[in-house]
């Protein structure tokens, strides 16, 4: 997985939404229509996985899907 910094669109966005405290963006995948976010966030002790699906030229404007994960500890 590549890391890479998403606009400061994305970045409010995405905090607005999940009202996280810190947090670290990885595209996990992309193509010609769509990519998928990977967010990973850390909030008062829980790890949580954020998957959005987004159209690229819509950017966060047009979300087609949020999917929160709780993740465990490794």
């Amino acid at each position: 997985m590549q890391k890479t910094k998403l606009p400061q669109s994305y970045r409010q966005i995405l905090e607005k939404y999940c009202q996280i405290i810190a947090c670290r963006f990885i595209i996990v995948h992309k193509n010609i229509f769509n990519f998928i976010i990977g967010y990973k966030a850390e909030k008062m002790g829980s790890h949580f996985l954020i998957i959005m699906t987004a159209n690229r030229n819509q950017a966060c404007k047009n979300i087609k899907n949020t999917e929160i994960k709780k993740q465990t500890r490794r």
